[in-house]
């Protein structure tokens, strides 16, 4: 399921990117152990830079949210087979004067409790220009089955 979120441009703090992640629908509990569904502490590279942390959290409806000290964003994830998934997340920058978003799109691959993605990360500004195409990969540990309703 991918779906086209709106680009709505709002201040932010600094040129930090992030990439979040999203996956296949599953119920919470035990039962979802073989999906991504449940709330994720990532660590994300970009480009080779220094890595930074973020929040992610997938829910049992597709929709995907992240949240890191610089921005948050809201998206979708979708099963690819096994454990595998992909996710596309609009990700708006929220603080210190930055101002713009990147829209993420990432595969996936859980293994137990832990996944990891890559994929390409698109920057704009403030004006909805693309200033900047990065890669960026992400390795993250399930904190929580559970995710709390991120259509809000």
């Amino acid at each position: 399921m991918t779906s086209r979120l709106p680009m709505l441009p709002v201040a932010a703090a600094g040129a930090l990117l992030t990439v979040l992640a999203s996956g296949p629908a599953g119920a919470a509990g035990p039962e979802c152990a073989a999906g991504p569904v449940g709330v994720w502490s990532a660590t994300v590279t970009v480009d080779g830079m220094s890595p930074h942390s973020s929040e992610i959290a997938f829910g049992e409806d597709g929709t995907a949210c992240l949240s890191t000290p610089a921005s948050t964003g809201r998206g979708t994830w979708t099963a690819s087979g096994g454990d595998r998934f992909t996710y596309r997340v609009k990700e708006v920058f929220t603080g210190d004067g930055a101002s713009g978003w990147l829209v993420t799109d990432q595969k996936a691959v859980r293994s137990g409790a832990v996944f990891t993605s890559s994929g390409q990360s698109k920057i704009y500004d403030a004006q909805g220009r693309e200033v900047a195409t990065k890669q960026a990969v992400i390795k993250a540990t399930r904190k929580s089955a559970t995710a709390p309703d991120c259509h809000a």
